[in-house]
């Protein structure tokens, strides 16, 4: 049972602390997931996140419940922004515990054991790749406008030479090497694209390349629509104190423009349906 600890200058009585478990979704959530079925997919995103809005930011605050990381599995009292995409993604497509379980474990850790080291850490070398190979994701950036191709090679000297890998409870043998490409649209190409995105798409946030630092993506969130001219996102982000919230998506392009520049560009990706009997936990 993970508890929310309350201090305060004074003793409080036992009987006035509320224990809540966070690993629960809030019953706000579980109504809206029952309610949106039948919804196209992105509709059903935003259903069941709505109850969502206003929970703190919290950077790495899940885990395996044990040794390096022993934060739980799962929380719905706060986010940072992937696991609340990865949490979306999961209660959007699944339609049963079970089902929103093994969702998120395959968006996690993939096919393998649920492990601090096999955890998809890192967002372009692990947990896109993984995303779209199992059918979870589909790179839509090309249909949105002119993309512009751009690649980076992460080698075990990179790792080294990184500061951030103290952050890491991983050997230097253990972080993923190789050579890797996205088409990207320019922040210009990404004003023109809003009209087309769809509702669901995740906005990746994509930093210009530097050899020393082997991460380059650093945000996402997924679009929700209001009207054909209030295109919003919607994210755990660290900005205005820290919420889970939404931003126009015209005022957030323009944003990154200015305070995470240089700025490479947006890669958009496309939550997929699942069809029934790819879950391990139907009955045929």
């Amino acid at each position: 049972m993970i508890g929310i600890v309350v201090w305060a200058e004074e003793p409080i009585e036992p009987s006035v602390v509320e224990v809540v478990d966070c690993s629960v979704p809030p019953p706000e959530v579980l109504e809206a997931q029952v309610q949106a079925q039948g919804q196209p997919l992105g509709i059903r995103m935003k259903m069941v996140t709505e109850a969502l809005l206003g929970k703190p930011y919290l950077l790495n605050g899940i885990g395996e419940l044990e040794a390096p990381d022993p934060d739980p599995l799962v929380r719905y009292d706060a986010f940072d922004c992937l696991t609340f995409v990865e949490e979306a993604i999961s209660l959007a497509l699944g339609t049963t515990d079970a089902e929103v379980e093994q969702i998120r474990k395959e968006l996690r850790y993939g096919e393998g054991e649920v492990s601090y080291e096999n955890r998809n850490h890192f967002m372009i070398s692990q947990w896109i790749p993984n995303a779209i190979e199992l059918g979870y994701l589909q790179d839509i950036t090309h249909t949105l406008g002119e993309t512009h191709v751009v690649s980076k090679t992460n080698t075990r000297r990179t790792w080294e030479r990184w500061r951030g890998r103290r952050h890491f409870f991983l050997d230097v043998e253990q972080f993923p090497v190789g050579t890797y490409r996205m088409g990207v649209l320019s922040l210009d190409a990404a004003f023109e694209a809003i009209p087309n995105i769809p509702e669901g798409a995740l906005v990746v946030v994509v930093r210009q390349s530097k050899s020393w630092n082997p991460v380059w993506i650093t945000h996402l969130g997924f679009v929700v629509r209001y009207s054909d001219t209030d295109v919003r996102i919607r994210h755990a982000t660290k900005m205005s104190g820290g919420l889970v919230k939404e931003h126009y998506l015209r005022w957030y392009f323009e944003h990154i423009r200015i305070y995470l520049a240089p700025m490479e560009g947006i890669l958009v990706l496309m939550p997929q349906e699942r069809e029934a009997q790819q879950f391990d936990t139907q009955v045929p």
